[in-house]
């Protein structure tokens, strides 16, 4: 087993710093990170760095993590001398054990890790579904009982969507990952739904409690207003990309109403409500052409 690391960053330099050098003390064959046209200085610090297992990918404009995920893996297929990768952002480490916890896994095409969040609790946005909640019925049903639905902490569990932080993958599946993901989601949604599309394809992905990583976020926190915009209008492009929607209609009207309670709820009321809008409206738009990665 040869494991490439792929890293996006975006103006987190002070982050990237501490998970760069963290990924690069462990054993990691190749360390690939894409800098999604940083401009606090993360091309000159990435630029200045000697080690023969780094390589920096430069883009020319922000395409979020999906876009930049989606370059990564595109440039880790011409390259020889890895067999898997583990894809996460640059404010998340995997523990210093996860290399060898991986060895110890059952066999699967894709692996999850037990990302925790930085009050060390498990983090709810990287957290897969071991069944997806695809009705109105069910969505109800995973809204009172989640724990039906997610992973138990103690074993390890077939799940049927991803997360990119402490994903691994097996080289032979990335070119089918890179066929489902939609990069113009930009954030949110866009590993959700690649992951449910690869589980349709019959891809086996395991979610290990064993490989723990850190995700340096408040999963607890309440969702700022621009990220609302963005959440709000992905559930509406789903059905347009390349995935396609996970879940019926129901539960794509069910969970935009849900982000308008959500932005009723919080501080800052006027200015979630408004930007709740623009999703809607954004969403409602379309995603129009896509680009090419």
């Amino acid at each position: 087993m040869k494991v490439a690391a792929l890293i996006v960053t975006f103006n987190r330099l002070t982050m990237l710093k501490r998970t760069l050098v963290h990924t690069l003390n462990m054993s990691f064959d190749q360390v690939l990170v894409v800098n999604n046209a940083s401009t606090d200085g993360t091309k000159e610090w990435l630029d200045s760095l000697d080690e023969p297992r780094l390589t920096v990918l430069h883009q020319p404009e922000n395409r979020g993590g999906a876009g930049g995920f989606a370059a990564g893996l595109e440039a880790l297929t011409a390259v020889a001398d890895w067999t898997h990768v583990c894809l996460y952002d640059d404010d998340a480490q995997p523990a210093p054990d996860w290399l060898c916890e991986l060895a110890k896994q059952p066999q699967a095409d894709i692996w999850l890790s037990h990302v925790r969040d930085s009050l060390d609790q498990p983090c709810r946005m990287n957290m897969p579904f071991k069944r997806l909640p695809q009705t109105l019925r069910q969505s109800l049903g995973y809204l009172f009982f989640p724990e039906r639905w997610l992973p138990r902490e103690t074993d390890i569990t077939s799940v049927c969507t991803l997360t990119f932080v402490g994903c691994c993958i097996e080289r032979k599946v990335v070119r089918q990952l890179l066929d489902v993901l939609d990069t113009r989601l930009f954030l949110y949604f866009d590993d959700l739904a690649a992951g449910a599309a690869l589980a349709k394809q019959g891809v086996r992905m395991l979610w290990c409690p064993s490989l723990l990583f850190q995700h340096d976020i408040n999963s607890r926190s309440g969702v700022s207003p621009e990220r609302r915009r963005l959440l709000t209008r992905n559930l509406l492009w789903l059905p347009e990309t390349r995935s396609g929607a996970p879940w019926n209609n129901y539960v794509t009207a069910f969970r935009v109403l849900g982000q308008l309670a959500g932005a009723m709820r919080g501080p800052e009321k006027l200015r979630n409500i408004w930007h709740w809008g623009m999703g809607l409206r954004d969403g409602l738009a379309g995603p129009g052409e896509e680009n090419n990665v």
